[in-house]
């Protein structure tokens, strides 16, 4: 390959099915010898700040960070986010551009001052003025020693390349210069002709004015100092006066359990009480013959109530999972249709972990701990209570122990609770950090691997799992001490009894000696099961309010039904397409600026727009009005004379198609994600299918429209199927309007 003064070679592929293999199969035979940038055609953020997504594990030097800041064109940006370079951005970018977050990306590889940089088709995502910025300032001019391997298909910059490979399905098709191709007979010669001309590019070096971001609100230094990151930090907040009381937890889950049906199972535990101890006293009864009834009797008589209290305990584990099951399943679904109906801001702010988080451990303690641990604490409660009782009544002198062997359990308890909801606090806090790093490796690990920051991303996973077992070593350690301490007090339990039971002996009945022991080694035993069991269910339902706390905390949109849906499907609306923008202002917060601001056009039907306009003019924000995505905060949007804010969500977006700026393709079949809801014939979606030329690829899959997506064993689509596949599905809907971003 040709190695010429600027060093930078273009690759164009018209098949891009292999261009990542391709790629990495070069990035494999260098076997790391030398250092290698990495840009991948869809843009992967880091969640964290953009200082960090820069830097991506290199030491921070000022001078070529400012510099790197400058050549891609992201000064304006910084000035733009509330705290600079310092600002925290959502998971793969959320409160980013599409611009913004290519332009991240190769500020990635530009820092990382590598020999080559490979660049798969990252000016896709900008519009055509930065793009040729950008092209001038990292490719042509900046570091002209290192070389540079760029994919593309915007083919007015392939005359300032120094070599040009092209490829048709993973093979070399023709190579050599620009001039040389063009007098040579072949397909590129082809592909220029058809792109008409080659335009003249306006080659200045101005600065690239960039409108300010949409979703931060006000200006501070680019480059956050010091001082501004501590000015910056969250004040922390002591919320354990907003935690909810043990009594509160568990009068929330038995209103979502239902008063009826906890009523119901609270019966039952009396019940099982109620036969246990029935049979232990026909017992005492049997052993001293006090009733003068037969042996056949007893025996008879108790194998009824050993039936009965099997029985009662099977209804009362029969109703405990039912209401263990009926209880997670509506927190479970009220947590998922409050998911599904969430503000788009919403998930701008959320770390994926934390949702992860909420539908695996929590979720879990719910449907398998909850109910099995308010069961057995309840009925362990009810127990120890009949056995005070009825050692109270058995020997009178026991009733002036009990006080103070409860109050000894009582401060036990106390003191370990206090220790052990802190540390399920800190086992809740310390999982979701795991598990957005776990996401993060999984989803970026192409990137990871061509930076090589293996290391460092498994350093980062192993100190949070450090943290995670260090909460584990210290909630085992204050197990082990609740129960040494609890031995103590159990047997002073039992020498008590035996003490009073030695001073009455002449007093007591002897059948009453044995049964009096009994329950007294039960009492410590059941004490200790009952601290531990009662403690294990508070921290438990700690997980009721986690849940709970948050669905709660999830903005919801507007409603997806209103009263004028049913008229409006009568009337076939819409029924022509006529879009009507009327002053229209949007905001994404209250205090943040207008990103669109009185807006004001007309449409009429069947009329194809395009809607043009730099980085960050507001183009998607466009797209995102018509959604409702957010709302419009004046204004009104008229689709067939009728004011879309007065329109259920449901209604208004199944009317309507989208491509969006990032494609995305559903686990599932081909068909499954060119018609989710089955309303299409097979020869509907081949016509769309051929129309974006994919027929063609979808007959040559094993399945065809029935081929899996997305699986371990199954089809794998390009970035630019992808983009197809979704103007297909917008071309099989009969819809009025088609949005794309």
């Amino acid at each position: 390959m040709y190695n010429g003064s600027n060093a930078s070679y273009v690759w164009y592929f018209k098949n891009q099915v292999k261009v990542q293999q391709i790629i990495f199969s070069i990035y494999l035979l260098a076997i790391r010898k030398t250092s290698f940038g990495y840009v991948p055609q869809q843009a992967w953020i880091l969640g964290g700040t953009v200082r960090e997504n820069i830097l991506f594990g290199k030491s921070y030097d000022h001078n070529l960070y400012t510099e790197t800041v400058k050549i891609c064109a992201l000064n304006r940006d910084l000035e733009t986010f509330p705290n600079g370079d310092q600002t925290i951005i959502g998971d793969n970018g959320a409160t980013l551009s599409g611009g913004q977050k290519q332009r991240i990306n190769i500020a990635r590889a530009v820092y990382s001052q590598s020999e080559i940089l490979l660049m798969d088709d990252p000016l896709s995502a900008l519009d055509t003025r930065i793009s040729q910025y950008l092209f001038d300032a990292c490719f042509m001019t900046y570091s002209k020693t290192k070389t540079k391997l760029l994919v593309t298909n915007q083919m007015h910059l392939l005359h300032q390349t120094d070599y040009i490979i092209v490829i048709d399905h993973g093979c070399v098709i023709q190579q050599g210069e620009f001039n040389l191709l063009m007098h040579q007979d072949g397909m590129f010669q082809g592909m220029m002709s058809s792109f008409n001309h080659i335009s003249n590019i306006d080659q200045s070096n101005e600065q690239v004015k960039i409108i300010p971001n949409r979703r931060f609100s006000y200006l501070t230094n680019p480059i956050a100092t010091n001082q501004h990151k501590q000015q910056s930090k969250p004040k922390l907040i002591n919320d354990n006066m907003l935690r909810p009381t043990m009594i509160q937890l568990i009068q929330s889950y038995l209103t979502i359990c239902g008063w009826k049906n906890a009523a119901i199972w609270f019966i039952l535990l009396l019940l099982q009480n109620a036969s246990l101890f029935i049979s232990d006293r026909w017992l005492v009864a049997w052993s001293g013959h006090k009733l003068g009834l037969s042996q056949a009797t007893y025996i008879y008589t108790y194998s009824v109530l050993i039936v009965i209290v099997i029985v009662v305990n099977m209804m009362g584990l029969a109703k405990a999972i039912k209401l263990s099951s009926s209880t997670a399943t509506v927190i479970h679904n009220n947590t998922v249709e409050m998911l599904f109906k969430a503000q788009s801001s919403y998930y701008d702010t959320i770390a994926i972990g934390k949702i992860i988080d909420r539908f695996s451990k929590e979720q879990s303690v719910v449907d398998l701990l909850l109910a099995f641990g308010l069961n057995n604490s309840t009925y362990l409660f009810i127990n120890f209570l009949c056995f005070i009782c009825l050692m109270a009544v058995y020997n009178s002198m026991f009733a002036i122990v009990v006080p103070f062997v409860l109050l000894g359990f009582y401060k036990l308890q106390k003191y370990y609770r206090r220790s052990s909801r802190e540390i399920k606090r800190l086992d809740t806090q310390s999982r979701a950090p795991v598990l957005s790093i776990f996401s993060t490796i999984m989803n970026g690990s192409t990137m990871i691997q061509a930076f090589d920051q293996q290391q460092t991303f498994m350093q980062k996973l192993f100190l949070q799992t450090d943290i995670i077992n260090r909460v584990n070593f210290v909630s085992q350690c204050s197990v082990r001490w609740l129960g040494q301490y609890a031995d103590v007090l159990a047997t002073i339990c039992i020498f008590t009894v035996v003490l009073v039971i030695i001073i009455q002996i002449d007093n007591i009945d002897v059948s009453l000696v044995s049964l009096s022991i009994v329950y007294a080694a039960s009492i410590g035993q059941i004490l200790i099961v009952i601290i531990n069991s009662t403690i294990e269910l508070e921290n438990n339902m700690e997980s009721i309010d986690v849940c709970i706390k948050f669905s709660k905390d999830i903005l919801q949109e507007a409603p997806h039904e209103t009263n004028i849906d049913e008229g409006l499907l009568g009337q076939g609306w819409p029924s022509y397409g006529m879009l009507q923008m009327k002053d229209v202002t949007l905001q994404y917060k209250s205090d943040s600026p207008a990103v669109l601001h009185h807006l004001s056009f007309d449409i009429s039907p069947s009329c194809r727009v395009g809607i043009v306009g730099r980085s960050g003019a507001g183009k998607s924000s466009l797209v995102v009005a018509l959604f409702r995505l957010v709302e419009i905060t004046s204004g009104a949007i008229i689709i067939d004379n009728v004011n879309i804010s007065k329109v259920g969500l449901g209604m208004l977006r199944s009317n309507m198609s989208i491509i969006p700026q990032d494609p995305v393709l559903f686990k599932g079949t081909v068909r499954s994600n060119m018609d989710p809801f089955t309303e299409y014939d097979d020869d509907i979606i081949w016509q769309a299918l051929a129309e974006v030329n994919l027929k063609i690829f979808v007959e040559s899959l094993p399945g065809k429209l029935f081929a899996v997506i997305g699986d371990s064993k199954g089809v794998t689509f390009s970035t630019g199927q992808k983009k197809s596949a979704m103007y297909s599905k917008s071309i099989s809907q009969t819809t009025k309007d088609i949005g794309t971003r």
